[in-house]
């Protein structure tokens, strides 16, 4: 059994995170053969990870000042545990990842793991471009770079990471839990108050403008010009209607077919009330919640970037980011289908789940690349 400890930059809600709990959730390390460091605190995410028996260490590196006291802590961990791999998580987790190997005792096997595209490196904050360039260097002398998006391996390569040692493993989705159901989706139309003749196009992700969420409701606005059997769901931190952010997007006399539900661990729950997701992202590199709502057996809306095309195919309908009016003609078109048109594109949307992006597969991927670097 490898000894693995994952350094992530933190285990707040978000796909990064959820992607290493549903790893770990699934068998990908033994529980007393793992520990997880998360640069910050325990977040939303690092109870379910200490859920399952694994070791969370938060590092609360909340300023500069905490780092000396932090690397007092993770030497404690490393000579402690003793891993036999690294694996970072993140621009700064890749980076703490990289300082714990050179620390650890037995030279264990060091892994990066990309979990974003570069479309632009002046789009990020000065701190968050140093840590990047940082990555970059560092990218030659580790054993893999896993990315979880064809897309985000090119354009990380175009920009000077290492071109021999990227790999990309994609996000996997357990369809045994993100499945159709309707007694769940009972509760949840109830818990969205939503009429038996309602069609429910739903929204998920963190606020933050990369996401589009002033697309999509901009979007939604001209959707209710034309009809007005729609509502509009939105789960996510920070996600309401009076935030600076999206404030007099929605008119006032329109805002009753909105329900803003903030930030929920139970997204699949919600995912069950809806007839149609949308993703209206300006940059993604593999968007977990895409992958979640097709294989909950929604038909979706999608903005065709990062893999998103790849994930999608011929299952969903595909817009260009950053353009609220044709995101409107996509939901329109996809509103405009037939019930039973629906209810296929759905059922194709979570085969192409099963058949392409299982959990299971994602799982089997880690542990022979983990085996292969330990070996």
């Amino acid at each position: 059994m490898i000894k693995q400890l994952h350094v992530i930059s933190g285990l707040g809600t978000g796909g990064s995170e959820m992607a290493l709990y549903r790893l770990l959730s699934s068998g990908l390390g033994h529980r007393d053969q793992v520990y997880v460091v998360s640069l910050l605190d325990a977040g939303s995410i690092g109870p379910l990870i200490t859920g399952l028996g694994i070791h969370v260490v938060p590092l609360n590196i909340g300023s500069i000042f905490r780092l000396p006291l932090a690397i007092l802590q993770l030497l404690q961990v490393l000579r402690s545990f003793r891993p036999d791999l690294i694996q970072g998580w993140m621009y700064h987790g890749n980076l703490i990842a990289s300082l714990a190997a050179a620390l650890a005792p037995g030279a264990p096997a060091l892994v990066f793991n990309i979990r974003q595209c570069l479309y632009d490196i002046k789009a990020e904050k000065s701190t968050t471009r140093y840590v990047i360039r940082c990555n970059r260097w560092l990218s030659s002398r580790v054993g893999v770079v896993v990315y979880n998006s064809t897309l985000a391996r090119q354009q990380h390569e175009a920009f000077g990471f290492s071109c021999t040692h990227g790999e990309v493993i994609p996000n996997g989705f357990d369809v045994a839990v993100f499945r159709p159901n309707t007694v769940r989706r009972r509760l949840a139309r109830a818990g969205l108050d939503a009429a038996t003749d309602e069609l429910v196009i739903g929204h998920v992700g963190r606020l933050h403008p990369i996401k589009g969420h002033a697309s999509f409701l901009r979007a939604a606005v001209s959707v209710l010009e034309q009809r007005q059997d729609v509502r509009f769901a939105l789960l996510g931190r920070d996600v309401f209607p009076d935030h600076p952010l999206l404030e007099g997007i929605i008119p006032r006399g329109l805002m009753r077919y909105f329900v803003f539900l903030g930030e929920r661990l139970d997204v699949g729950d919600w995912m069950q009330g809806m007839d149609i997701f949308c993703q209206s992202s300006q940059a993604e590199a593999f968007p977990n919640v895409l992958g979640e709502a097709m294989a909950s057996g929604l038909p979706c809306v999608a903005t065709a970037v990062g893999d998103a095309p790849s994930i999608v195919g011929e299952t969903g309908i595909l817009v260009p980011p950053q353009d609220p009016r044709a995101l409107a003609r996509g939901l329109l078109t996809m509103l405009d289908k037939s019930s039973s048109d629906r209810l296929a594109l759905g059922r194709a949307a979570r085969a192409r789940v099963a058949r392409c992006f299982s959990l299971s597969n994602a799982v089997a991927r880690y542990r022979d690349l983990y085996t292969r670097l330990v070996r």
